[in-house]
Parts: structure tokens; sequence; C-alpha cells
């Protein structure tokens, strides 16, 4: 019974979206007099990917700095110099890619 009304909602909830587009395509006529032109999915897509592999880069990055960091606590006593010098490269890195996804850090 209940999984009938489920099916009865989401067919009722298909037809009165469908209503709403048709109406609504007979409001939004007109759009380029106006001025008006919406962006098109293929304008912004070169730039979404573009910001996923950063964002996928500054995740990896991330990591990166956590096992380095690891690694200097686990040798206490050590001068831990070059891997000190590798991590201030990945945060410069890191903000380098930050700045490119306008991305403000504290």
């Amino acid at each position: 019974m209940h999984r009938l009304t489920e099916e009865a909602d989401a067919e009722f909830a298909g037809e009165l979206s469908a209503i709403l587009m048709d109406e609504e395509k007979y409001e939004l006529h007109h759009w380029e007099r106006k001025d008006i032109y919406p962006k098109q999915k293929e304008d912004s897509l070169g730039q979404l990917v573009s910001e996923t592999i950063l964002s996928l880069r500054c995740y990896l990055i991330k990591k990166r700095i956590e096992a380095l960091r690891g690694q200097t606590e686990s040798r206490p006593g050590e001068t831990n110099a070059e891997v000190l010098e590798e991590i201030i490269n990945y945060l410069q890195l890191n903000k380098l890619l930050n700045k490119k996804l306008n991305r403000v850090l504290s």
C-alpha cells in the first residue's frame, strides 16, 4: 500500500513538473529581444574541468604535506631540512593553485 502511494506521488510530481515547465516556456519567451542570453553548458564545461583538476591537485598536495609531516614527527632529533624545504615548496604550489581557483586562504 505504501509503495503505491510513493509511485502515485512520483507520478503526480512528474505531471506537476511538466505543467509548470510548459507554463514557464510561454512566460520566458523573447529573451533575445530583452538581451538575455542564457549561458550554454558547453561554454562553462572547460572551466569546470580545469577547476576540478586544480581542486584534485590541491587535495593531493594536502595529502603529500601530511605524509611529509609524519616523516618529520617519526624522526625527532634529526635534521629534517630537506623535508621541511619540500613542505614549503608544496605550500607555495598550493597557494598558487588556490589563487588560480580564486580561493582566499587564511
